[in-house]
């Protein structure tokens, strides 16, 4: 799907309608020292089976989130599409 690299938006900081710069949020790097991190990290060590069952079933596409940046003041808004797609390309 194409999507506007430029829209108008409500920004919440200026109290009205802005132009805001889109871009496709990308997750940041995982913890290497939380806990969830640690727990599997124990779980899976050593000798032994699988601790947990494997997923059956994936699903192909991703819903895309994006952040709008404010031309004004700056401020990052944070929003998704709620539907699944393929591909996004911002034009």
């Amino acid at each position: 799907m194409n999507f506007p690299k430029k829209i108008k938006r409500y920004c919440k900081k200026c109290k009205k309608h802005t132009e805001h710069t889109i871009k496709e949020y990308r997750g940041g790097k995982a913890r290497a020292l939380a806990i969830g991190t640690r727990r599997h990290e124990r779980n899976t060590s050593g000798y032994g089976g699988k601790y947990k069952a494997l997923a059956h079933k994936k699903k192909v596409n991703k819903k895309p989130t994006f952040t709008a940046t404010c031309s004004i003041c700056g401020t990052k808004h944070v929003f998704t599409i709620g539907k699944r797609m393929k591909r996004v390309q911002l034009v």
